[in-house]
């Protein structure tokens, strides 16, 4: 096996995709914001992935031999001043690894 082969692939979800996508997102929410409510149930989020997010063709999905993981990481905040719109900004970057273990589709 090469060093390539563990190399993310960016993609369009497909509507297959949502309870991967809707994992990624519920397990990255809750590392970052472990100590924030969320409004909706994990039942409920996973829905509106399922019937808004995703198929409004705008999620991309990084996956690893055909599993879709997390893994971009924020490494510079701004205040704007070096942007055109002047407004704060993130930079994200891949690091290579997922967030936690890869996103199995689960059932409902």
């Amino acid at each position: 096996m090469d060093s390539d082969s563990h190399a993310p692939t960016l993609r369009k979800a497909s509507p297959t995709d949502s309870p991967a996508v809707a994992d990624v997102w519920l397990r990255s929410y809750g590392a970052a914001l472990p100590t924030v409510r969320r409004a909706h149930s994990d039942d409920g989020v996973r829905e509106y992935i399922e019937r808004v997010v995703v198929p409004r063709g705008t999620t991309w999905v990084a996956e690893v031999e055909g599993v879709v993981v997390g893994g971009f990481v924020a490494v510079e905040r701004t205040d704007g001043a070096g942007n055109e719109e002047r407004e704060p900004d993130v930079r994200y970057v891949w690091r290579g690894q997922p967030l936690a273990a890869p996103a199995r589709p689960s059932a409902y």
